[in-house]
């Protein structure tokens, strides 16, 4: 199903799930979640009756319970009932609260000591190899809408969401902490970093390219040392309205990582943080860092696709205006909805809710950029 998926051939998606579930009585949860991630599938009135029989059966099997609740939100979604998607929402979000806590003092901490990286007088050389493109950004913001454009060009080649500056920056942290390290890099170490960290990018690459994407939103947190290590990187912040990227993120039942979604708390928290230090880094690279804007590259798609890949070096090409039209695995939540042309009906959805969560959108709202 999975395999599927990525490849965009969601009819074929929907059977395996569905196989899944009738072989899979323990883990029907997972396969109705599956089902329902497609973004496109519509439950029957016998699956939603299944799915609350279900969590009947099923109370104390939490990661089960939580991606039945979301499967029941994105039902009642379907329907255009929102107070009864958002009821659903807040239950498996209380269970990936307890499951997998945001830390969010933490998290503070991280961006405070990050604010401080101070700047630098360095070299501009040629990396030994290809340049990164780092799409970077929140979760739900348009990363993988952006790395279909670039990846549809003749010089560009998609990798995956690499684990490689994070690791990285855990050794800079056990290793007299991360930020302080960060400002005090040798240009030894730079080269030796920068070496190592296209050395493990080059695993996920298919042939030689001139450019490859590293598209994992959470590496906003390592623009500095990417600029450091590599100073012909090319960093794509991706932007979208913070009540829009809330109320999509927080409908998501991801994997493993951001834990800040299960809450609007949360979402603030780290949606400010992560405001905070993209300000700081421009700061430092002024000129070096390509904001793109969700609901622009939507409404004006020719106009921005140009200014991105002029902003990037690259000719235009037509497959880049075209970019649905490739035949390429996507494997992040947005795989359906990359494989179509621009579409501009998920901006503003956060209105759906403003009612059932004012506070939280009011707070979030004041996020908005410009403001």
């Amino acid at each position: 199903g999975h395999v599927h998926k990525a490849i965009g051939n969601i009819d074929r998606a929907a059977h395996y799930y569905k196989k899944f579930i009738s072989l899979s009585p323990a883990k029907k949860g997972t396969g109705y979640w599956c089902l329902a991630d497609l973004k496109s599938y519509t439950f029957s009135h016998d699956e939603r009756a299944e799915i609350e029989r279900e969590l009947e059966r099923r109370p104390d099997d939490p990661s089960q319970s939580m991606a039945l609740y979301f499967s029941l939100g994105s039902a009642a979604e379907k329907k255009g009932d929102y107070p009864a998607a958002m009821e659903n929402f807040d239950k498996g979000n209380a269970i990936r609260t307890k499951l997998n806590p945001f830390r969010a003092g933490q998290y503070r901490r991280i961006i405070a000591d990050l604010n401080n990286v101070p700047a630098e007088d360095e070299p501009i050389r040629r990396a030994e190899g290809p340049v990164p493109v780092l799409i970077v950004g929140l979760p739900r913001s348009g990363t993988t809408l952006i790395e279909q454009i670039l990846s549809a060009h003749s010089r560009v080649q998609a990798t995956d969401e690499l684990p490689f500056l994070e690791k990285i920056a855990l050794r800079l942290e056990m290793n007299g902490g991360y930020p302080k390290r960060l400002a005090a890099l040798t240009e030894q170490e730079r080269h030796f970093l920068g070496r190592q960290y296209l050395e493990g990018a080059r695993a996920y690459m298919k042939q030689q390219s001139d450019y490859f994407i590293d598209k994992y939103p959470g590496n906003f947190l390592h623009v500095g040392l990417v600029k450091r290590i590599i100073p012909e990187s090319i960093i794509i912040d991706a932007r979208r309205d913070p009540r829009d990227t809330a109320i999509s993120a927080y409908r998501q039942l991801f994997n493993a990582r951001n834990e800040f979604a299960a809450s609007f708390d949360g979402i603030y928290e780290y949606y400010k943080g992560y405001r905070t230090i993209m300000d700081h880094w421009q700061s430092l690279y002024p000129d070096r860092i390509k904001t793109v804007h969700y609901e622009r590259l939507v409404s004006s798609a020719d106009e921005e696709i140009s200014a991105l890949l002029d902003f990037c070096g690259l000719l235009h090409e037509p497959g880049c205006f075209e970019f649905y039209k490739q035949e390429r695995a996507v494997t992040t939540p947005s795989a359906s909805q990359v494989s179509r042309p621009m579409y501009t009906s998920s901006i503003g959805q956060w209105r759906h809710y403003e009612e059932l969560a004012a506070d939280s959108m009011a707070r979030l709202g004041s996020l908005v950029d410009g403001d």
